[in-house]
């Protein structure tokens, strides 16, 4: 989503979240665009408290 309130009931912290997967393989062309001004501002860079757990 374009913002982060858009991400409503998920954990805005996990942007890609891949679990219990094996041998995953990604390819082909595009952009993972995270919309980046509106996510940035979040980042555990700027709020030290909400620093990745995995």
């Amino acid at each position: 989503p374009a913002s982060p309130d858009e991400w409503a009931g998920r954990d805005p912290m996990k942007w890609l979240y891949i679990y219990g997967v094996d041998g995953l393989s990604v390819s082909g062309g595009g952009t993972i665009d995270g919309v980046g001004q509106e996510w940035w501002a979040r980042s555990c860079k700027r709020k030290k408290t909400q620093v990745p757990r995995h």
